[in-house]
């Protein structure tokens, strides 16, 4: 799965002539062959539950357990969707051998952050991630691309010299028998003091509160998604802040039990702060865009909280959020992207009703914001509910804040229906094609996804239960407290 897309990557940038016409499809077939290969340990999940599913030939470095299986193929799955995004639609997406080479390689890197258990290894694909997003940006961008990729640039890099730091002290005073999470984990507690676990962890949180994000480290996610292709926004909100999400539960949580305990309702109240603010924010936007960009800040805010929860519903929550969003975050930037290539313009005011216009975009427009909102029955209620749930019994009373949260993300999601699909359309515009058969076909498959993970809950929270139940043990004897 790592290789196959690294080698890709490398056959598209060196292509030339007739050779470059046929990246594309080649790119398609690519993340197809990946996209098959990932699921296959998913499908054989319940014989290795909780347990590394590891490969000789290449030690413990890369190895696949029941939390890591399900973001793998998310992955895979996303990669697939940008490919066929960039082949289908019409003017859309780059369609130059540089930019597949750049998504095959970030393909590469973000499955081995997800398939690494060692934390060196983990620290270089994490930081490597960075490169092609910032190219992605830089050069197939919209408006300030150039600032909007330094600025994406400058945030994570900086906030990572910290956990440079980290994971450099870490790795020499936990003696551990290896760099895996889970030796390292017991390394920390059997030989480092509590006092240095704390500052482990603040380095640690902030790089990952960068990346997910949250309020106040959230500022470069808004402009990163404006200006970003469409296939970037996708993945960008799709895949890489899931890196900080994953991130948070193996070294904060996995790596560091004791001092999440000491800072877990310190994060769960500013996760309901990042919460209250992102959703006012996205419901004062006039860019749909902009709109949806607060949005993925909102709903990684109930990932924050309910990881930060230290139950197995909180925790189950958060991670069956994450899965979520990535769906249907990437869903409605497909979205936005096939009206911008359509119309020009990402303001609300400019394109409304679309629904005389483009009846097909503007069901999925209206489903997946359903979705987004948490309705019952899509993926988007469950993740959040647990997520709830688990805050819930960790520290009752912030759970209103939350409520009041599922409230906002409502109000915004129907504003953005009522202004674009049902309203009215302004004078002079004109008459704009609907989606073609490729474009409906790759939003009816993750439309298709989303209802069977909204209806069948079951199947991926039993898989996921005992990765989270091994996160959970070292946690069973303490209580989160402000310390």
């Amino acid at each position: 799965m790592i290789l196959i897309p690294a080698l890709g990557s490398c056959l598209a940038a060196f292509s030339r002539g007739a050779m470059s016409r046929a990246v594309g499809p080649a790119a398609v077939v690519v993340t197809l062959a990946v996209f098959c290969v990932s699921v296959i340990p998913l499908v054989q999940g319940g014989d290795f539950a909780g347990e590394t599913d590891s490969h000789l030939w290449v030690g413990q470095i890369f190895s696949m357990d029941t939390l890591s299986i399900p973001l793998t193929v998310l992955s895979s799955f996303l990669f697939l969707v940008c490919s066929l995004f960039c082949v289908f639609s019409p003017g859309g997406a780059p369609t130059v051998p540089s930019f597949f080479a750049l998504l095959l390689l970030l393909e590469s890197l973000v499955i081995a952050v997800f398939c690494t258990h060692d934390i060196l290894m983990f620290f270089i694909f994490f930081e490597a991630s960075l490169v092609p997003m910032f190219f992605m940006i830089g050069f197939w961008g919209h408006g300030d691309k150039v600032g909007a990729a330094f600025k994406f640039l400058i945030y994570t890099a900086t906030a990572s010299v910290g956990f440079l730091a980290a994971v450099a002290c870490i790795d020499a005073v936990a003696n551990a028998t290896s760099s895996s999470f889970d030796d390292t984990a017991v390394g920390l507690a059997t030989n480092v003091h509590f006092h240095w676990q704390v500052y482990f962890w603040i380095l640690c949180f902030i790089v990952f509160a960068v990346k997910l994000p949250v309020v106040p480290c959230h500022t470069w996610l808004p402009s990163a998604h404006v200006q970003a292709p469409t296939a970037g926004s996708v993945l960008l909100a799709g895949l890489l802040i899931k890196l900080g999400g994953y991130g948070l539960l193996r070294f904060c949580i996995q790596m560091l039990p004791t001092a999440s305990a000491h800072f877990a309702k310190f994060v769960i109240c500013l996760s309901a702060v990042s919460l209250i603010y992102a959703s006012l924010t996205a419901f004062a936007q006039r860019n749909m865009k902009m709109l949806v960009a607060y949005s993925s800040v909102a709903h990684m805010s109930f990932v924050a909280a309910g990881m930060f929860s230290l139950n197995e519903a909180g925790m189950l929550g958060a991670v069956y959020q994450m899965l979520s969003h990535g769906l249907i975050s990437a869903a409605l930037f497909l979205c936005v992207g096939m009206i911008y290539s359509r119309t020009g313009t990402m303001e609300m005011s400019e394109c409304s009703g679309l629904a005389s216009k483009m009846p097909r975009l503007s069901a999925m427009i209206v489903f997946f914001s359903m979705a987004s909102a948490g309705i019952p029955g899509t993926s988007g209620f469950m993740g959040e509910f647990l997520s709830m749930l688990g805050v819930f019994k960790a520290f009752g009373p912030m759970v209103i804040c939350f409520a009041v949260g599922m409230v906002l993300s409502a109000a915004y999601m129907l504003r953005l229906c009522k202004e674009v699909v049902w309203g009215s359309a302004p004078a002079g515009s004109g008459k704009f094609d609907d989606i073609n058969i490729g474009e409906f076909a790759i939003l009816a498959a993750l439309a298709i996804l989303v209802l069977v993970l909204g209806v069948f809950p079951a199947p991926l929270l039993t898989m996921l239960k005992p990765a989270v139940e091994h996160l959970l043990v070292p946690l069973h004897k303490l209580q989160p407290s402000w310390g």
